[in-house]
């Protein structure tokens, strides 16, 4: 799996630097969502933390093993002297025992624990296992969040593309209306004042195309942060007019996984903590290679001597008691938060999910009903300007249809991104990260 997220962001990548060299970066949703999943911190941080926890529930397994301890030692002693080294026999005569000042050794020690492997770490290297694979869940769950945020951002910045372009074909028609005006004040056919309301409406659609690209360029400034790249490197000519669907997930939401792994964890830290309280018994034998050797008596030569010893050992301490029942009611109540959160996600999720079909299949409604709208304003708003060149309608006529014209255009875009926007919300519901073109389902 790492290689496979090592071999996406290379991937992306090179992508990013093809469309540095070649121009803006073409966008759909599909890219925004795959980009900033390949390089997003968070993401990387997020399959960081889940590798350490797998190297930490291998470090508790491998503590089950017997433990192989080598050491070797140089000692110096000080010298002393002789008259604490020397014994009169009766005779009156003298005898020195000699020194040796420098010592050497080597020392192998193997100990095997024999309870513990079976019963405490043993409990304590499968909640190990489960804490490891909730923080990979938590890695998954991470690409499902970045995935619907950057989709969020890139609809947020369709939407403000899609109000620009109304606004610019708006603010095109009423200068073209107030121009047309002017050329028939000019002929004598109409009074100046009665193009005060074009010259208005062209004015509110000046206001309103400023306030759209300002609303372009901060939706752009917020996407960038998901692509790496600065807001003037990228664009985008996706139609919003198809539904996307995902491509992967299908198993369990990873909130929902990693929530159950760490309430499985935790029932594993209880038992470790029950299994504490048992003596612990284990084996122990020492190879000893000394020169002097501590067992020799009156040595006079560096003779290296072999020594050993096989030690069987049961242990056990108040402490078991005392600090160990303060540690099993924690573990119990750490297990039961575990199984409550375990149980409000999938309340969350249940919820969530059914929040987006809602909106997902009132977005699909609005959809059809704003493209019928749309085609009415459209049709409307000819129909005024028509009578208008005709001389059979007020200006007014004319500035109220090109003002319903646009609501209902915007009223459409809002329709369509929001169509997406639900699917986003259904697909992170559902666990899912990665989008695809395609039909609805």
């Amino acid at each position: 799996m790492r290689m496979l997220a090592a071999f996406v962001a290379l991937a992306a990548a090179m992508t990013t630097s093809e469309a540095h060299a070649e121009g803006p970066m073409r966008l759909t949703e599909r890219r925004v969502a795959e980009v900033a999943l390949a390089q997003h911190p968070d993401v990387r941080a997020a399959w960081a933390t889940a590798q350490a926890a797998d190297s930490e529930a291998r470090a508790t397994g491998r503590a089950r093993l017997p433990e192989l301890v080598l050491s070797g030692r140089y000692q110096r002693l000080s010298s002393l002297p002789e008259r604490y080294r020397a014994i009169t026999f009766p005779d009156g005569s003298n005898y020195v025992f000699p020194q040796i000042l420098d010592g050497y050794g080597a020392r192998a020690a193997l100990v095997a624990p024999l309870s513990d492997p079976w019963l405490r770490m043993a409990a304590a290297a499968r909640a190990a296992g489960k804490t490891a694979l909730a923080r990979e869940a938590d890695a998954r769950g991470a690409e499902v969040r970045i995935a619907l945020d950057a989709r969020t951002a890139y609809l947020a910045w369709r939407r403000a593309l899609l109000g620009r372009d109304l606004s610019v074909d708006a603010q095109r028609v009423a200068h073209a209306e107030v121009e047309e005006h002017e050329r028939r004040v000019a002929a004598g056919t109409s009074p100046r004042t009665a193009g005060l309301g074009l010259v208005l409406a062209e004015k509110e659609a000046g206001l309103r195309l400023r306030a759209a690209e300002a609303d372009v360029e901060v939706a752009a400034t917020e996407l960038a942060v998901f692509l790496g790249v600065s807001e003037s490197e990228f664009d985008s000519a996706e139609d919003l007019e198809g539904e996307i669907r995902s491509t992967d997930g299908g198993g369990q939401v990873p909130a929902l996984a990693a929530a159950i792994a760490e309430a499985e964890a935790a029932d594993d830290r209880v038992d470790s903590e029950a299994l504490a309280f048992l003596p612990r018994l284990s084996l122990s034998g020492v190879a000893d290679v000394s020169v002097p050797s501590p067992r020799v008596f009156a040595v006079t030569t560096k003779d290296p001597v072999v020594t050993w010893e096989a030690l069987a050992t049961i242990e056990w301490s108040t402490s078991a008691l005392t600090t160990g029942t303060a540690n099993l009611a924690r573990a119990r109540d750490e297990r039961a938060a575990a199984q409550a959160r375990v149980e409000a996600v999938k309340r969350e999720i249940t919820a969530a999910r059914r929040s987006a079909e809602i909106s997902l299949r009132a977005a699909r409604d609005r959809v059809a009903l704003a493209r019928e709208r749309l085609a009415s304003a459209r049709a409307l708003a000819e129909a005024r300007r028509a009578e208008l060149r005709a001389g059979v309608a007020q200006p007014l006529d004319v500035v109220i249809a090109e003002s319903e014209l646009v609501r209902a255009g915007l009223s459409h875009a809002d329709a369509l991104v929001d169509t997406r926007l639900s699917r986003a919300k259904l697909d992170a519901a559902l666990g899912r990260a990665r989008p695809d073109r395609g039909g609805s389902r």
